[in-house]
């Protein structure tokens, strides 16, 4: 048997561990409470057991991560062309090529390429491995790039509508250039993205990068090429894991090292960014020794008080592996014991995922409380270590059914990685998309549907061969989603029973409110609670759907069709006054040109009607034009 002092105590009303130096202040606090029972004899003792459990650090509110650091002005780039200003607002015609239109203020790098010599931005540091996390405007038939060292470019280009992706088109990693090569055939390799995520031009777009810089040995001899590791363009990944041999084409350096600045591409095009945040990694890790697991078996509900039981093996182990470490699939505890070697001094934070319970300990402090019952979730904490070694421990307990444990980390130069562990199915999660796509006629699709974080159950997905399709709720006729590229993806309606119940958008798209579209409205705020009721939808000759709701006894029609990249609605309610839709809703509604505006810089209403209403209600503006007798507005992202 391996023993080692133990961090944890035992609380005997609930039989949970606690730390050693809280234990005397809950024994405090559980004597508070034992008294204030006598006085509540309505309180159930069960319930007071539960209220009387170890409180371990708080839950976070959001997922704890290691904070980007940030580029907000041309101060963080070496001195550059006069092509590049700070301003604090950018528009862009959609239609109109290289058309750019500035505002004065802060927050928003922009290249306005209106000099006879326009040049590159390069950061005034240089990287290794990266993360970048970026927004950036395209106007109509702009070009630009981000070139990875100065030398392995993602390509930026209006390349909105493109069907089939080039090495050229945005999201790219730009092609290889050689001159001593053959006419025609200069160019080499480049790696078109899988995937068109690009917005219409105008908008604002987003790329998260993770890239890992080529690899050398201690004699500078090359050993393994530069990788884009990542890369999410509007949510939707396009690359994984995509080797670049050498510098792309027009790199600012020839060669290859270790390290070399960001360069932001300035003389193709207008271009605009915000937002450019960034974490720079280090080839380094956290590295665990001695590590050792003592088995126990038992119906344990919570992670036990290791130091009072037996176990009954005590061995090695190379991870966190419980599948490996037992033959059983119930009724059991594992107590990992070992020493973690820290790099560097600094902030870490763990992660933990566990079916069913797991406490995580370093130098006998708890950084994780995951305990359980429960199924797979995730449970995360932060601590300060000195580089040097440091005790580890981690209580991992099994009630019956499902089970599974990994353990992730990061810290300061080091990227969230799986530690000693691996990647483990959560079987309430598909594995993989089960996507449906229309062939030659619309489909429809019902279902529910998570859209910013609320959950609609009367939904319905229509999806067109032109490859653009929304999806709707039928409660109140606000449109909830719009997207192009692939259709629906129904596994989490399918998969485990239909754990999750949800379809989900299967391509790049915008998603829109969760407020009634269709209301009577007379001048107050909007309201807040549907009005209406859904009655059934037709096909029309090209058998798309076109929705009847009732109000008042009347009957409102509902028609998208989608055209020209655009999703036009077109509504009609003869005989009912006051009726109105709210086209947008946003925090900030821009004139773009007449008839055009842009909703939060993520999408553009395009509507010619002259009685177009735009309201305030605190923090949200709104658009709205009356339905009486028929209205039509066009969505375009």
């Amino acid at each position: 048997m391996i023993h080692r002092p133990s961090p944890f105590a035992l609380d005997k009303a609930t039989g949970n561990h606690t730390n050693v130096s809280t234990f005397m202040k809950q024994k405090i606090i559980l004597g508070l409470i034992f008294c204030q029972l006598l006085y509540s004899c309505s309180q159930d003792t069960t319930q007071s057991e539960e209220k009387a459990q170890t409180k371990a650090a708080p839950a976070a509110k959001k997922p704890l991560s290691i904070p980007y650091s940030e580029i907000k002005d041309l101060s963080g780039f070496k001195p550059t062309g006069d092509n590049w200003q700070e301003v604090g607002g950018v528009k862009a015609n959609y239609t109109e090529k290289h058309h750019i239109e500035i505002q004065e203020g802060t927050g928003i790098i922009v290249n306005t390429n209106d000099q006879e010599k326009n040049k590159h931005l390069l950061t005034d540091w240089e990287h290794g491995d990266l993360e970048l996390d970026i927004e950036f405007l395209i106007p109509k038939g702009s070009n630009s790039g981000l070139y990875f060292m100065g030398r392995y470019e993602i390509q930026l280009l209006d390349s909105w509508g493109v069907k089939k992706m080039k090495y050229s088109d945005c999201g790219s990693v730009y092609q290889r250039w050689d001159t001593s090569r053959p006419k025609g055939q200069e160019g080499y390799e480049g790696t078109p993205a899988n995937v068109n995520a690009s917005k219409a031009p105008g908008l604002w777009q987003h790329f998260n990068i993770l890239f890992r810089a080529p690899r050398f040995d201690e004699n500078g001899n090359k050993i393994a090429n530069a990788k884009f590791e990542r890369v999410i363009h509007n949510g939707t990944l396009i690359h994984e894991n995509v080797e670049v041999t050498g510098p792309t084409r027009a790199a600012r350096f020839g060669d290859e090292k270790p390290t070399g600045p960001l360069l932001i591409q300035g003389d193709h095009g207008p271009v605009a960014f915000r937002n450019i945040r960034y974490k720079k990694y280090h080839q380094q890790e956290l590295k665990l020794t001695d590590l050792t697991y003592d088995y126990y078996e038992g119906e344990f509900r919570k992670v036990p008080h290791f130091d009072t039981l037996t176990p009954v093996k005590s061995a090695k182990a190379e991870g966190f592996y419980p599948q490996k470490h037992t033959n059983s699939k119930n009724y059991f505890a594992i107590d990992y014991q070992g020493t973690v070697e820290v790099p560097v001094t600094g902030d870490y934070i763990f992660h933990i995922k566990a079916d069913e319970g797991a406490m995580f300990y370093i130098d006998d402090s708890l950084v994780v409380d995951n305990n359980g019952p429960h199924g797979y979730r995730t449970r995360s904490g932060s601590i300060k270590l000195t580089k040097g070694s440091h005790s580890l421990r981690l209580g991992f307990m099994q009630y019956k059914w499902v089970m599974g444990l990994s353990v992730k980390v990061e810290g300061p130069g080091i990227p969230l990685q799986y530690f000693y562990s691996e990647k483990i199915d959560d079987h309430n999660i598909p594995p993989h998309p089960m996507v449906i796509n229309p062939e030659n006629e619309p489909r429809m699709q019902r279902g529910f549907m998570e859209v910013n974080g609320n959950k609609h159950t009367h939904v319905i997905a229509v999806g067109h061969p032109e490859n653009l399709h929304y999806a709707i709720d039928l409660q109140d006729a606000s449109i909830l989603h719009v997207w192009r590229g692939d259709f629906a993806d129904v596994a989490g309606m399918w998969h485990s029973r239909g754990h999750s119940q949800l379809m989900a958008t299967a391509g790049p798209g915008v998603a829109l409110g969760n407020t009634p579209d269709l209301a009577q409205y007379e001048g107050d705020d909007w309201p807040s609670a549907s009005q209406i009721e859904y009655k059934a939808y037709q096909l029309n000759e090209n058998r798309q759907p076109v929705f009847e709701y009732m109000l008042e006894g009347k009957v409102i029609t509902d028609h998208l069709m989608p055209a020209d990249q655009k999703l036009t609605r077109m509504l009609s309610a003869p005989g009912l006054d006051d009726l109105w839709v709210r086209i947008a809703a946003g925090t900030n509604i821009e004139p773009i040109s007449e008839g055009v505006y842009r909703i939060d810089g993520n999408y553009y209403i395009e509507c010619s009607s002259s009685d177009i209403k735009q309201m305030s209600e605190g923090d949200l503006q709104q658009l709205m034009i009356p339905v009486s007798p028929k209205a039509e507005y066009s969505l375009i992202w």
